[in-house]
């Protein structure tokens, strides 16, 4: 019976869902919607960070490993948008 690391899957699907609650609202909503969607997104990407970092001590690794990567490519990303910005 294959091992299965649900609690890295569950960091990577928050992961990638911030992902996509941070990306898409600049160009489709207002600033009001915006606020609330980046909100949205910290909550579930610090959620998925902790969750897999949790995995990440539980095999098999794979999953919350990668979930981490984008986690801090992400973060590297935002920070060089906001420097280039101001």
């Amino acid at each position: 019976m294959k091992k299965s690391n649900k609690i890295g899957k569950i960091g990577l699907v928050l992961v990638l869902s911030s992902l996509f609650f941070w990306i898409l609202p600049p160009f489709l909503m207002p600033e009001t919607a915006r606020i609330l969607f980046f909100t949205l997104a910290v909550v579930l990407m610090l959620t998925g960070f902790i969750l897999s970092l949790i995995g990440v001590f539980k095999t098999p690794k794979k999953l919350a490993i990668i979930s981490l990567v984008i986690f801090f490519v992400a973060i590297i990303v935002l920070l060089l948008a906001t420097d280039l910005t101001y």
